[in-house]
């Protein structure tokens, strides 16, 4: 190296050089190096915040299922009695169609009585009147007899 001081002067502009160029070094590590610890809190503050968003979605859920169980028993309950009301008006409805029909023979066997009264002509006279007292004071009694049960029943339902 060189004895003069310009030469001298480079020499140590040289190691000042690299001396600032490694502080210039240092300063952009240590600002390297706060930008990753920044980095690295914001992913951990972003980290809690989703876990938190995270629970409260699980949180929510459960709450959700928790109270589409209750909605879902309620349902089957309701479902458990219509379903037992159906079936007591079905068979309510079987015992109706069975009085209906039952009712309909008696009514074609009386309007039948009815018809067979009015082309039924009686020879005596006393026996006529005789037997129109005695249908006058109830129609149903001129039919009566022990062997048929079924107008025996109907008579005695229509008696006033």
């Amino acid at each position: 190296m060189m004895d003069s001081p310009s030469g001298n002067y480079t020499c140590l502009s040289n190691s000042r050089l690299q001396n600032l160029g490694s502080d210039q070094e240092k300063l952009m590590q240590i600002a390297l190096l706060e930008k990753k610890k920044k980095r690295k809190e914001a992913n951990r503050l972003s980290a809690r915040q989703s876990r938190k968003r995270k629970q409260k979605y699980m949180d929510d859920m459960v709450t959700q299922v928790v109270e589409l169980r209750r909605e879902n028993t309620e349902l089957v309950a309701g479902l458990n009695t219509v379903m037992q009301m159906c079936q007591n008006v079905e068979s309510e409805n079987s015992i109706l169609r069975a009085q209906m029909v039952e009712l309909t023979h008696t009514l074609r066997s009386l309007n039948h009585i009815i018809d067979l009264v009015n082309t039924t002509t009686i020879s005596s006279s006393t026996t006529t009147s005789n037997a129109f007292n005695f249908a006058a004071q109830n129609p149903m009694n001129m039919f009566l007899s022990p062997n048929q049960p079924m107008i025996t029943a109907c008579a005695a339902m229509f008696q006033c």
